[in-house]
């Protein structure tokens, strides 16, 4: 199956009731630590939000668009309890990436508004090394404090964590 980026008039989208299967593939040296630094960072989230939020760590996600069903996998989402409170769409990256912003808004962001149908969302990119631009935003801050993901005014932050 090709690799979707783009959504064309979004006709349905659910959390999915079971994984997809893949043919295994091999993984290089950089996937793995970036597999690595993602698994660390689902772990310290669990554990700070504990029992304020539901923290959703890889859910599957199938839709249908104009151009046929599909399958993502967003890297976590961060459901406070709180109603009052948005919702996170996070994506992790062991380097910062300029297009998470386009992805996270553009593809996750309707996607995962359909199937939480009624839930105010925002977005977050988790990295640990800035890459070559250097400082990639002026709202960065370092996620010691997870508590800036759901509390926080913004539409969209980036958040350093080099634990």
């Amino acid at each position: 199956m090709a690799r979707r980026t783009k959504l064309h008039k979004l006709r349905w989208a659910r959390i999915a009731k079971r994984a997809p299967t893949f043919a295994p593939q091999r993984r290089t040296a950089a996937q793995l630590r970036g597999l690595a630094y993602e698994k660390k960072i689902l772990r310290a989230l669990q554990v700070f939000f504990g029992e304020h939020a539901l923290v959703i760590e890889r859910p599957w996600i199938e839709f249908q668009d104009a151009a046929g069903w599909g399958i993502c996998q967003p890297d976590a989402l961060i459901i406070p309890n709180n109603e009052a409170e948005h919702a996170v769409i996070i994506e992790i990256k062991l380097t910062h990436k300029a297009g998470a912003e386009g992805k996270l808004r553009e593809f996750y962001g309707p996607l995962i508004a359909r199937a939480f149908k009624g839930r105010r969302w925002k977005f977050a990119q988790v990295f640990r090394n800035c890459g070559r631009g250097g400082d990639p935003s002026s709202s960065m801050v370092v996620l010691i404090d997870f508590e800036r993901l759901v509390g926080a005014d913004y539409e969209y932050t980036t958040c350093q964590f080099r634990g």
